[in-house]
């Protein structure tokens, strides 16, 4: 086994955040908060039908919110919230917001998006597990594959979640080219044209769990790689793009990749990774 592939860091290690090639330059820890922040504002648009930031403060806290007037209660009790900065992104909900916010009949678990992940379905998916730097994705994948009513029989984990994407032996065929397979020859693409899977978002957290798994235990990292690259540029990414998350999915896949093969000196794969998201050299590179 090799070293662990390193992800999200909890809040309190964010001083040591680093950023590889993230479009937006921010470190992975406010990649990560801003992801999840905005999914939570689509969440709560959708809970409540309001057309806008202004109709979502008024529907949750009964005051009428513009940016000239900072929602504030007039007893000091509801803190001020900042929607458009939600919304965008570049601020996360303190506790006593999200508090505030469930008090809200209709918002009432809405926190769960900020904590497991956007629903699909009226279930939340925990497409934010694969994103910590150190978690037992072992035990993740059994969980998500027992949800999902899968038996592994004598696959290994990562074979089962292969072959939820493509038949073993089209597996087989990319394993012999010895080589990461693109967005016109991954199994994927053919795959999902010929009505193998249907894209969802929990089938993209499996993945995602599957590709952090193989990186651990350094087996079939180059498949994992370009399937969840694959699934990123083209299946999933209007359903990523619905919850706001593709941007930060993007970045946080390209940084855990880059850093991963960075650690192996392997400046090829890396930069390969870049290109494939299109994400911006390093300052660095760029010199």
């Amino acid at each position: 086994m090799t070293n662990k592939a390193k992800g999200i860091k909890k809040p309190e290690s964010d001083s040591s955040s680093k950023s590889y090639g993230a479009q937006s330059g921010q470190k992975p820890r406010a990649i990560f908060d801003g992801m999840r922040t905005r999914a939570w504002v689509v969440d709560l648009l959708r809970r409540t039908e309001a057309k806008g930031y202004a109709e979502l403060n008024r529907v949750i806290c009964g005051v009428e919110w513009t940016k000239k007037n900072p929602t504030v209660d007039p007893n000091k009790k509801v803190p001020q919230l900042s929607w458009s900065r939600y919304g965008n992104g570049e601020r996360a909900p303190d506790e006593a917001a999200i508090k505030l916010v469930e008090k809200n009949g209709v918002c009432q678990g809405a926190k769960l998006v900020l904590e497991v992940g956007p629903e699909e379905d009226r279930t939340n998916v925990p497409l934010w597990r694969p994103f910590e730097e150190h978690a037992d994705f072992a035990q993740y994948l059994d969980d998500m594959l027992d949800d999902m009513g899968i038996e592994r029989g004598t696959l290994s984990r990562t074979d089962t979640v292969l072959s939820e994407f493509a038949e073993p032996a089209a597996w087989a065929v990319a394993r012999s080219q010895g080589r990461p397979v693109r967005a016109a020859d991954n199994p994927v693409t053919q795959s999902m044209s010929d009505g193998h899977f249907q894209p969802t978002l929990y089938r993209f957290a499996l993945a995602l769990t599957g590709w952090r798994l193989a990186m651990v235990e350094n087996e079939d990292v180059d498949l994992f790689e370009s399937m969840v690259i694959n699934l990123i540029n083209g299946p999933v990414k209007s359903i990523l793009g619905h919850h706001r998350i593709f941007d930060g999915i993007r970045d946080l896949v390209g940084t855990i990749a880059i850093e991963y093969h960075l650690a192996r000196q392997d400046l090829a794969s890396a930069v390969s990774v870049r290109d494939q998201l299109g994400l911006r050299p390093r300052s660095s590179e760029a010199a």
